[in-house]
């Protein structure tokens, strides 16, 4: 569960994925806005991890449902997971930040179809996605950035997904039609392993 944050340009953003993450981030991105909106609509503002109350009530209602074809389930045919994720806790924490991880995941939709040459199904999902209602309007907040701490830089998050991407995900890094970022830099990018193996 990750936003990959590698531009301030949502569809420069979305340009420098990789092709793993195009197939895979808009699932992610969809998981992410369903939790907000589960939380939103049952608990209201929490934006901050849940106490186990609030996790075994949403688990509760999440039982519930669990069992109805996804066309038929409330909210959405995603259910909401991974409450406490960073990612998952920012995107909740303001209504700027729900907004725009679904812009996000709509820009990963657009490089997907130029990819792949059709519509991801996760982003049909997030585009049906009631809005929030409980959620304030708070600012752009704190990027909730989900690497190993070392590469951690709140203060520039882009940067820290670029070091992520060069010493994480360079093992699998292939832009279908599409040139290498220009920030991409060979001497950085580790090809042999990963930082999270």
């Amino acid at each position: 569960m990750n936003l990959f944050y590698l531009d301030e340009d949502l569809d420069k953003c979305a340009e420098y994925h990789v092709d793993k993450h195009i197939v895979k981030m808009p699932l992610e991105a969809a998981q992410i806005l369903t939790t907000t909106i589960w939380i939103d609509t049952h608990l209201g503002f929490v934006p901050r991890a849940l106490e186990k109350s609030e996790r075994d009530y949403i688990n509760v209602i999440k039982k519930e449902i669990a069992h109805l074809p996804q066309e038929a389930r409330p909210l959405s045919p995603y259910l909401p997971m991974m409450y406490n994720h960073p990612c998952t806790i920012w995107a909740r924490s303001s209504l700027d930040n729900h907004e725009w991880t679904h812009c996000y995941a709509n820009a990963l939709g657009e490089e997907y179809r130029y990819r792949y040459g059709k519509e991801h199904k996760s982003v049909v999902v997030i585009n049906n996605l009631p809005e929030p209602r409980k959620l304030p309007r708070k600012g752009f907040t704190e990027f909730g950035l989900a690497m190993p701490d070392v590469l951690k830089d709140y203060e520039n998050p882009i940067q820290s997904y670029r070091d992520y991407y060069h010493l994480d995900k360079a093992t699998f890094a292939n832009w279908k039609g599409r040139e290498k970022p220009p920030w991409w830099n060979e001497d950085y990018a580790d090809y042999e392993k990963r930082i999270t193996a």
